[in-house]
């Protein structure tokens, strides 16, 4: 079944409210401004849409990009604390939502948006997000799903609309693009690229969902035999990489041609699952998913957090200490 923009942008909304119905802020990384002890919990600003995506570089400066609001308005925030404070650095009120943020650096990034109408967005900052600049887009239509940013000069976008949608590379900061993947019947709506050769492409995260992998610069891409898409995906070198999808988190030591399962969904109390996942280091994961919780007495529900300190082999739970019924946390 094809997913178009419309329908999956209506199931990522739906399921991302659920468990945002109260967001709590996961980031695995070491603060170097001496908050609390433990898990505590972070405030977005009042009346922010659901989060879409969020990226830090290192343990103080973040970015994240907001769904559309009752107003159509979309918005790209900042913190420079860790996330205990957040900041407006651009507003969107054309209707277009804001799907992807990347950055190199504290300083300079790209943010992207969806909409089928008058083409989406393509904006960079060099000065990390006082000033941004449009940058050209693939095509007069194009509105992105996804992007890929290798450097300030190389980065890949996909759209699985028909006849303008495609996998487009651009090697000058997006002053041009060529096209590098198209089809009509397997449209790509996500990317991952390893380095500029590498890269991997899907069209979701559900069985039976594709998986192609390019090793030349993405001027062929072959379907990995029983790869499937991915949730969550991350390499640390050309070879060894994670990805999560429906129910299982997975490890490949040969650049995607075979996966081996790390964790399954175990269903129990807790529930366990991982479907967003952040690395830190060489081996230790943090995971979470809108289904793994703990069952308290009263029929509460308490959102559990997993973690590996051992690249995935064996996993551990966590449940935060403060007192949050019916709370379902996600990794961005």
């Amino acid at each position: 079944m094809k997913h178009t923009s419309h329908t999956r942008a209506v199931r990522f909304l739906s399921g991302l409210l659920y468990f945002f119905s109260i967001f709590i802020f996961i980031n695995a990384i070491n603060f170097q401004h001496n908050p609390p002890s433990g898990w505590y919990r972070q405030s977005l600003p009042q009346n922010l849409p659901p989060i879409n995506v969020l990226t830090f570089k290192d343990s103080l400066t973040g970015y994240a990009v907001t769904m559309l609001n009752s107003d159509n308005k979309s918005y790209v925030i900042k913190t420079t604390d860790g996330g205990d404070n957040w900041s407006f650095v651009l507003t969107d009120s054309s209707g277009r939502m804001f799907t992807d943020v990347e950055f190199l650096n504290s300083s300079t990034g790209f943010v992207c948006t969806n909409y089928e109408t008058g083409g989406g967005k393509l904006l960079r900052t060099t000065n990390g997000g006082i000033e941004w600049s449009a940058q050209n887009n693939p095509n007069s239509f194009f509105a992105y799903d996804d992007l890929y940013v290798l450097s300030e000069s190389e980065l890949w976008a996909v759209w699985d609309a028909p006849f303008d949608g495609g996998v487009f590379r651009t090697t000058n900061g997006g002053t041009t693009w060529q096209r590098k993947y198209y089809s009509l019947s397997f449209p790509a709506d996500r990317i991952y690229m390893v380095n500029s050769r590498i890269g991997f492409i899907s069209d979701g995260y559900i069985p039976n969902s594709y998986l192609r992998k390019t090793t030349d610069f993405g001027e062929t891409w072959t379907e990995v035999l029983n790869g499937d898409g991915w949730y969550n995906i991350h390499f640390k070198d050309s070879l060894e990489g994670w990805r999560s999808k429906r129910s299982v988190f997975q490890k490949t030591t040969d650049c995607g041609l075979t996966w081996t399962t790390l964790l399954e969904v175990s269903a129990g109390n807790p529930d366990v699952a991982v479907s967003s996942f952040s690395i830190i280091g060489e081996d230790t994961i943090w995971g979470v998913d809108r289904d793994a919780n703990m069952l308290y007495p009263n029929f509460q529900f308490r959102g559990v957090i997993t973690k590996t300190t051992n690249a995935g082999l064996n996993w551990g739970y966590q449940i935060p200490g403060y007192v949050v019924q019916n709370a379902f946390f996600c990794v961005l």
